[in-house]
């Protein structure tokens, strides 16, 4: 009998868990999978640590759940179609409660044979004499480190694992603490403090949730750049919370506790906090392996943001910004299974290199706005899906999930959002004639 080709999938979050699933069920006689989890239980992003920082294996701690963090992006949007999300879950999933439904998925595909857990993927690399590739995998619990050899990678370790951290002038010089949203854990730290929170998404959760919290805080201020228009630019005047400021602005430089603006102004803070997002960076990757991209969409080394169009053997999973968590990892994982059986035939370098362009001048033309971001979004998994012929798992009526984001961004308060209730978005969309009968 023919040895199986062998696959390694890094990262046991929702981007491994659900292409390891649909690879099991569709590929699963012909592949032999395995996928590598870091910490001893399933979850990746979602499998929350109190913990910042360094963790008790002397690594850097991969989770940025806070405890009362919840999901942005509804159940819909999250959810997979061949084991959807319970329908008592709230529309707004609790970070716990999508880390349930992670386990059940789990344990409904039967992963646990595929994972080996507690495995710190040190390196990977190609080797072009055996044409395959060089895994080494360090074991947390027996401190001993392996080395493999799969014919096939995917990476599917996030993208919020390695926090983008800019730098000032005179920073050194600030008497308080400048830390990044990854590591913020207990509203209690804004208590008596005058606070510069610098950012957006988990900027803004950030404040909201300190000030649910009732903390006792002297003065908030939310910083966002004057060229964030995806929800931030539209928000003046919607949202008002006691305390807090919103500046359009950017730091220029710090002079013990008075921070100096872009715009010419000045204030003294105590704590600053950057929710200044994530860098595109795979460490444990070799040099020539790695997905390099802009900060916001493309990952320029990325055929159909998936496929690596140097070395067609490995793939990145939910690798780009876009939030469709479940049903663009379900069509990047059949992009992925169509490749591994032939169906999808790898163009040559130059198309490849071809649509790599047209797809970044694509979407730095339509991500600047957010409906242009959500344009550009639902137009990729659309591609996807007539690509691959798989056409059930993201639809018209899906995209009207994305109009329900739409909505909340432009039209609804930040502050309650998630409190809203699906039927409340039904006369949204029968103006926008989409069915909401899922």
């Amino acid at each position: 009998m023919r040895e199986k080709k062998s696959i390694a999938i890094i990262g046991a979050g929702p981007g491994g868990l659900y292409t390891a699933a649909h690879l099991s069920q569709s590929v699963g006689d012909q592949f032999s999978i395995t996928m590598y989890e870091r910490y001893d239980r399933i979850g990746g992003q979602w499998n929350a640590r109190e913990k910042t920082g360094i963790d008790e294996d002397g690594l850097p701690v991969h989770s940025a759940i806070y405890p009362d963090l919840q999901t942005n992006a509804t159940k819909f949007l999250l959810s997979n179609t061949s084991f959807p999300i319970p329908d008592e879950y709230p529309l707004f999933m609790h970070h716990s409660l999508y880390q349930e439904y992670l386990q059940m998925f789990y344990d409904h595909f039967h992963l646990a044979k595929l994972t080996v857990f507690n495995s710190y993927i040190e390196h990977v690399a190609y080797d072009r004499s055996h044409k395959n590739f060089h895994v080494t995998v360090f074991n947390t619990n027996t401190r001993a480190t392996h080395n493999k050899r799969y014919d096939y990678v995917i990476i599917a370790s996030g993208r919020c694992a390695i926090p983008r951290i800019p730098t000032y002038e005179g920073q050194e010089t600030f008497p308080g603490q400048i830390i990044h949203s990854k590591h913020f854990r207990d509203p209690s730290m804004f208590s008596d403090k005058r606070v510069l929170v610098v950012g957006t998404v988990s900027a803004i959760d950030i404040v909201n949730l300190v000030v649910l919290k009732a903390v006792d805080f002297k003065s908030i201020t939310l910083m966002y750049r004057d060229d964030v228009n995806i929800m931030y630019t539209a928000a003046q005047g919607r949202w008002s919370w006691p305390g807090v400021h919103l500046k359009c602005s950017q730091i220029k430089r710090f002079q013990g506790s008075t921070v100096f603006f872009t715009d010419e102004t000045s204030e003294e803070f105590d704590l600053v906090i950057l929710g200044t997002g994530y860098e595109f960076k795979f460490p444990f990757v070799s040099k020539e392996l790695r997905a390099r991209g802009r900060y916001r969409d493309v990952l320029n080394d990325l055929y159909l943001m998936v496929i690596h169009r140097r070395f067609p053997n490995l793939f990145y999973v939910a690798a780009d910004n876009f939030f469709l968590t479940g049903r663009k990892i379900q069509l990047q994982a059949k992009v992925i299974e169509q490749v591994l059986t032939g169906v999808l035939e790898i163009p040559t370098q130059e198309e490849m290199e071809a649509d790599v362009d047209a797809r970044e001048v694509y979407f730095s033309k339509l991500s600047v706005t957010a409906k242009g971001f959500f344009l550009a979004m639902t137009n990729y998994c659309v591609y996807l899906s007539q690509l691959t012929g798989d056409k059930h798992i993201f639809s018209k009526e899906v995209e009207g999930h994305i109009l329900m984001q739409d909505l909340k961004a432009f039209t609804s308060d930040q502050k309650s959002f998630r409190e809203l209730k699906w039927q409340e978005f039904e006369a949204f969309y029968a103006d926008h004639g989409v069915s909401t009968d899922l």
